[in-house]
């Protein structure tokens, strides 16, 4: 449709498929396990250690919570769908 968004970059999917697609098992594995401890590093660095670490502003406390909590969700999905990939 003329005008509408795109939501999707057509140069990422096909590196996508071109790419991730011809990978073996033991590799898809391996980005799977580094992306989900990215993800882990993500929301120990941004959740966890401001309730260690007393915050100097509250805000920006909250600020890098959110943030943090949104990269964690972004590399715990990749992990997610690399692990899936190893599957089928």
């Amino acid at each position: 449709m003329p005008g509408s968004p795109v939501l999707v970059d057509t140069d990422f999917c096909r590196w996508y498929y071109f790419y991730v697609r011809n990978l073996t098992a033991g590799q898809l594995e391996r980005i799977s396990e580094i992306s989900g401890n990215i993800a882990v590093a993500w929301f120990t660095a941004g959740v966890i250690s401001p309730l260690i670490v007393h915050p100097q502003n509250l805000l920006a406390s909250l600020i890098t919570s959110a943030i943090s909590l949104a990269l964690a969700g972004i590399f715990f999905f990749i992990s997610l769908d690399f692990a899936e990939e190893v599957r089928t």
